[in-house]
């Protein structure tokens, strides 16, 4: 009779783990409702029955709450696979809207980086004409080669200004586009969070109508 009993709470684990929840819990019952039939087969004279197995309806309980924390832990990670699946589709959309933003920073700075390129373009380029044109003193030559220096420095230093311009400008460009991405994930983190506990809930409200009407049954 126990060897009946334990094939029984085998087929009742299997049920659990691997069906549907409709499918688990109606194979949970019918599992539950089977044993007094199994027990009633036993080749054993029936006044020399041994009493029946205690502590059912705790296993039964047991396995729902194994079914319980699996379906949670799966839903935990439905939950994060979408949330990483949003956050993929706005750095998507960031990703274009900061090219586009580059694009009308080049055209905002374009002109003023025109301009002053020319300008100490031209100024090193009339230095240099002298300095290699020339027969110098050593020490004309060198102040020659320090005015290029220096007008090579000013270059350089108005158009690190105008790179910090040009990154201002996409800064300020994309800082709401950031903020509202930011937003939208948020929010729908929260719709996949409550889904998930909806979900929940209602197999938790299923699991405890079977464990109700296993006890009606039983009794």
């Amino acid at each position: 009779m126990r060897r009946i009993i334990i094939k029984a709470l085998v087929v009742l684990c299997a049920a659990l783990l691997f069906s549907s929840c409709g499918v688990q819990q109606k194979a949970v019952k019918q599992s539950y409702e089977d044993m007094p039939k199994a027990a009633d087969q036993d080749s054993l004279p029936r006044e020399k029955k041994p009493a029946p197995l205690t502590g059912q309806g705790e296993s039964v309980k047991d396995l729902l709450r194994l079914q319980k924390n699996s379906h949670a832990n799966y839903l935990a990670a439905q939950v994060n696979t979408k949330i990483i699946e949003q956050q993929a589709r706005e750095i998507a959309h960031l990703v274009k809207e900061r090219r586009a933003a580059e694009a009308d920073a080049d055209d905002y700075v374009a002109e003023k980086k025109q301009r002053i390129e020319k300008r100490y373009q031209m100024e090193i380029f009339n230095l240099r004409m002298r300095l290699e044109s020339t027969r110098l003193r050593p020490k004309a030559r060198q102040q020659l080669e320090q005015d290029i220096d220096m007008f090579r420095r000013d270059r350089d230093a108005e158009l690190a200004l105008l790179a910090k311009e040009r990154t201002d400008f996409i800064n300020k460009r994309m800082a709401p586009l950031r903020e509202a991405a930011h937003d939208r994930v948020a929010h729908k983190a929260q719709d996949f969070r409550r889904e998930a506990d909806v979900q929940l809930s209602q197999g938790s409200r299923s699991q405890q109508l079977l464990l109700e009407e296993l006890a009606e049954d039983k009794g």
